[in-house]
């Protein structure tokens, strides 16, 4: 080949353009010597072809193609193997091709080059064929050119590709080359032959750390982490130390899959060989001990590592959000970033999780806060994670601004904001709108986002709304899979139509334990406990396991049927399932024992709990308020407390009711004040429970108080027991009051005619007691409650007129006024 030749000056110039990267100026450059007639060395513009290594440079090395064919014959197999090697790390593949399909007799420097240029650019097909014509020309294969079609055998299908190559390698190698041979170990561990990989292993009489590396990590990506381990022994035994890769390649495969001993066993290795203070192989040992459930090692890896990558912060913050410890995640957090580490996006997806655990939302503020600050708060992956945490903690808000703010949205989001509606009460109306505005925007619904729908469904009591989804979910068929099924007998049964959710099971292609449970729940849920009992026993005849909601389930429905029996033998299939140590299962247990067998056995299950909630005492304390054991439920409430317990909403009914029957008015007064102390809002059943004791205790005009300033509006129930009391106490005034906001809430209440016509007998007024008991016959009030909607006199119209009036004049002025201060209640008892 003949080529002009330039001065030394103007070369070094050139060469020091194409050494620092400048190709466009380098070109320019050429292309001047070129226009000039000058001569350019061969070494000069090789060095200016291995410049031009990206997309960036595939129109300069296009030109730079053009301007050569000008100039020389690119029919030369050594310039053609430059302009395929520049073209293929230009991402050009055609071009490449182009210009070996000109080379007139390519050396095995070409073939090699256009081999590792299809197989760069994943054609390997196309590799493997340009092998094979190889063949056939006669040209002998050297190692690199092996190496490359081996290259090309990346899976299964090559298997017989594979074979025929180390057919020719053994045929075509006089003297064993190791790099040949390693690649041969690796080929076939790649078309899962690790069969053949091993044979080809223990035909070496030599081997290097590559060729052990190579079989030991197809042992680890195959999972035989048994024979990995042999394989690392064996390897020492040879004298041959392993290093980072060896140790990384089987870290990678234990990851989540090894048992502990493994674990320990490889730590122990990585110290012999003195690689333990490795930032990467802390790493990845740390990952390996997190994931296995050996968080407490993972740490102490963890401190050890004397210089943190972020990887190596991210790991360990993922391992505490995997256990669910949000608050150590959080600490760490803030300790890498006082040590200027810079938290990427799988950090914080890591803490976001973390933050899911948590029991308020502070920690979800600051990592939000975070992730706003470091730019990636329009992350889909980040936001979708941001919006289902928020939901989980109740800040729908929150997950709506999130949503709302996101410019790309995935399945993710949007499964995430109608997760979110749907756990909520009252926004499961949202979760069907925002669907509709997912199918707006050409999304398709999976089966995650019909989970969530038939929730708001259930939530809402929607039948209607729930059989539109069915109906959509049949034409998209996936009415078969097992989570839709039992959502649809979940939304069925909440929606109080049994019948569809039995038919859905009915119809379900095959039965396992989430779809046994769903229907078992949902007969309990309406009060269908022999056929939740029933189906539980067919449950066990066909072998399915019951787990945790299968046995609280059909535990509740044998308190509700009272059936110690079907108690009984339930329970020894919960021992048999080695669940009665589940907190869940325990309380379901204790509470059936609260009805079906009595409160000794309920305390001896009581005291067999290995741990307790809430959930466990207030189930005793009702248990005894229902016994009518009231002095032992207020123990077990001050037990509770003592342990550190806070009272609930049902706790406290049983509490007041307690308090009520024994006339404790001032510890009445106390557990009610103490609601405001523990953010529980009174409901109705606690404010009557209030009532009726003040009302006992003779405090009439302090009970028609709480009364007039209950939140949630006035409550029939209330005023009839304040009537009572000023009937057993002759109270006419507040008795003949209490009357007219019974008629104003409900005039056909046939208890408060009653009770009124006793306190005017009782204290002489019969003449009011007669047109009192005229009243209740004109009216049709039945004496025993049931409800008489028919025609009413004029007289029960104008009596009604009076208590309307005078209840919505007190309910004015009541607005004006807290809920009376109950401790001066207590301090007047006290007096």
């Amino acid at each position: 080949m003949c080529l002009p030749v330039a001065s030394k000056n103007h070369l070094d110039d050139l060469e020091k353009l194409c050494d620092k990267g400048h190709v466009k100026r380098a070109f320019e450059s050429i292309l001047l010597l070129y226009q000039r007639g000058s001569s350019i060395n061969t070494n000069v513009l090789f060095s200016f072809l291995r410049c031009c290594n990206n997309k960036s440079h595939l129109q300069t090395g296009r030109a730079l193609y053009r301007l050569i064919s000008e100039h020389h014959n690119l029919c030369d197999a050594y310039l053609s193997t430059h302009f395929i090697r520049m073209f293929a790390s230009c991402g050009s593949l055609t071009d490449a091709n182009q210009v070996f399909s000109k080379a007139t007799c390519p050396d095995e420097f070409t073939w090699t080059a256009i081999i590792s240029a299809n197989v760069k650019l994943w054609k390997n097909k196309q590799a493997l064929g340009y092998f094979d014509q190889m063949m056939q020309s006669g040209v002998n294969p050297d190692g690199y050119t092996f190496v490359a079609a081996m290259k090309a055998c990346d899976s299964a299908q090559y298997l017989p590709s594979a074979r025929s190559i180390h057919k020719r390698v053994v045929e075509n190698s006089t003297k064993p080359d190791i790099v040949v041979f390693n690649a041969l170990i690796d080929m076939y561990i790649k078309c899962d032959s690790l069969k053949e990989a091993r044979e080809v292993f223990d035909s070496l009489r030599t081997r290097d750390v590559v060729t052990w590396n190579t079989m030991i990590a197809g042992y680890s990506q195959q999972g035989n982490n048994q024979e990995a381990f042999k394989l690392l022994s064996r390897m020492q035994k040879h004298n041959m130390d392993p290093n980072g890769v060896t140790f990384a390649s089987i870290l990678k495969a234990c990851s989540g899959t090894a048992s502990m001993s493994e674990n320990r066993l490889l730590h122990a290795y990585i110290v012999e060989s003195a690689l333990d203070s490795d930032d990467f192989l802390g790493s990845s040992l740390t990952d390996v001990y997190a994931k296995g459930g050996g968080l407490e090692d993972a740490r102490k890896v963890f401190d050890c590592i004397t210089t943190r990558s972020v990887v190596t912060w991210t790991t360990i913050i993922a391992g505490y959000a995997q256990v669910e410890d949000g608050e150590e995640a959080i600490q760490l957090f803030k300790k890498m970033c006082k040590e200027g580490i810079e938290p990427n996006k799988l950090t914080f997806a890591s803490l976001v999780r973390a933050c899911a655990a948590m029991a308020d939302s502070t920690s979800v503020m600051l990592v939000h806060s975070e992730i706003i600050r470091a730019g990636f708060d329009l992350d889909v992956v980040l936001g979708s994670a941001l919006v289902d945490v928020y939901a989980k903690h109740g800040k729908i808000e929150d997950a709506e601004n999130v949503f709302n703010g996101l410019q790309e949205r995935n399945i993710v989001t949007w499964s995430s904001m109608i997760g979110g509606y749907a756990h909520s009460s009252g926004h499961g109306l949202k979760a069907l709108q925002i669907f509709q505005q997912m199918l707006a925007g050409d999304i398709a619904a999976d089966v995650s986002i019909y989970v969530g729908l038939l929730r708001a469904c259930s939530g809402l009591e929607a039948i209607t709304y729930g059989r539109l989804v069915h109906g959509s979910l049949l034409e998209k068929g996936l009415e078969c899979h097992k989570f839709v099924v039992s959502s649809l007998i979940d939304m069925y049964a909440k929606c109080k139509s049994i019948e569809d959710a039995y038919t859905v099971f009915q119809m379900a292609t095959c039965h396992d334990v989430v779809t046994f449970s769903a229907m078992i729940f949902g007969y309990a849920l309406q009060g269908f406990d022999k056929d939740a009992i029933h189906l539980f026993y067919e449950m066990v005849k066909l072998a399915q396991v019951p787990d945790t909601v299968t046995f609280v389930s059909v535990l509740k429905s044998c308190s509700n049927s009272a059936s110690m029996m079907d108690g009984k033998l339930i329970y020894s299939y919960i021992v048999e399932s080695q669940l009665e140590k589940d907190i869940h299962v325990g309380n379901s247990i204790v509470n059936m024992l609260t009805t079906c067998s009595g409160m000794e056995d309920a305390k001896c299950a009581f005291n067999q709990l290995q741990e307790r909630d809430n959930v466990s005492w207030t189930t005793m304390i009702t248990g005894y308020a229902q016994a009518k054991d009231y002095s032992l439920a207020l123990r077990y409430y001050q037990d509770m407390k003592e342990e550190g317990w806070n009272p609930d909403s049902v706790s406290l009914v049983s509490i007041l009711s307690a308090c009520n029957q024994e006339t404790l008015v001032a510890e009445g007064c106390e557990h009610f004040e103490a609601m405001k102390m523990c953010n529980i809002m009174p409901l109705e059943d606690h404010f009557n429970c209030m009532v009726d004791l003040l009302g006992n205790a003779g405090l009439l005009e302090e009970a028609t108080d709480l009364l007039l300033c209950m939140p949630n509006g006035f409550d029939v129930i209330g005023w009839t027991s304040v009537l009572s009391h000023c009937s057993s106490l002759q109270n006419v005034e507040i008795g003949r009051n209490c009357f007219e906001h019974v008629m104003a809430l409900d005039s056909y209440k046939a208890g408060a005619y009653v009770l009124v016509c006793d306190l005017f007998q009782s204290t002489g007024m019969d003449k009011d007691a007669i047109l009192t008991e005229k009243l209740r016959q004109s009216s049709y009030a039945l004496e025993k409650s049931g409800d008489a909607a028919v025609k009413g006199c004029d007289e029960l119209q104008h009596l009604c007129a009076i208590g309307r009036e005078t209840f919505h004049s007190k309910d004015m002025n009541c607005k004006h006024h807290a809920v009376p201060n109950i401790k001066s209640v207590q301090n007047m008892v006290a007096r």
